[in-house]
């Protein structure tokens, strides 16, 4: 059930940031230009994620409303809130589910890349045709549907990252040798 209500939430902003894109291309089909604009993407999907990173300070999102954002995305506040009232939900206690949530957020994240790169170009076409109406709404549509996310996941990773080094040095701590009083050894 939790993954069905997920993927309601995700198919509303889908549907709500798409439309505008649909839409503009529906109208001003060009498939030389739609081509080249995928390509251009598929050509920045090769460089690492760490130069678009916009901060590695948690601060600096939260103050652009992540939070705010967070609750109402797949896999959101909302949604985690409702089933942890729930019997049997699972929490993440192993390094190895951090670890895959972080491959998950880098997933996310080339996605909505991917998208905003294709929604900036087609904002800028909206504004070389003169459609200063579309321009505005696939900018509102971007910033929504590609910028935020892509801050949001930067944030999880950040926020992930954090939890893995705590866990990692607790376990280097409860693994060390104890050290007690030792016959004959002199401790400063």
């Amino acid at each position: 059930m939790k993954v069905f209500f997920s993927q309601l939430i995700n198919i509303f902003w889908t549907i709500l940031g798409f439309s505008i894109i649909v839409w503009y291309w529906y109208v001003y089909w060009d498939p030389l230009l739609f081509s080249v604009f995928i390509l251009l993407r598929l050509v920045m999907a090769c460089f690492k994620l760490s130069l678009y990173q916009i901060s590695i300070n948690r601060a600096l999102y939260e103050r652009f409303g992540i939070r705010i954002v967070r609750r109402f995305v797949q896999d959101g506040d909302v949604v985690n809130n409702f089933y942890r009232q729930t019997p049997n939900t699972d929490k993440m206690t192993k390094k190895n589910s951090y670890e895959k949530l972080l491959n998950k957020t880098t997933m996310y994240e080339r996605f909505h890349l991917f998208c905003l790169m294709f929604f900036a170009l087609s904002d800028l076409l909206a504004v070389i045709n003169k459609n200063y109406t579309a321009a505005v709404l696939i900018l509102i549509g971007n910033i929504i549907y590609n910028l935020y996310p892509i801050m949001l996941q930067q944030y999880n990773r950040i926020r992930i990252s954090k939890l893995i080094a705590r866990k990692s040095s607790c376990l280097i701590q409860s693994n060390a040798p104890r050290l007690g009083k030792i016959e004959g050894a002199i401790i400063p």
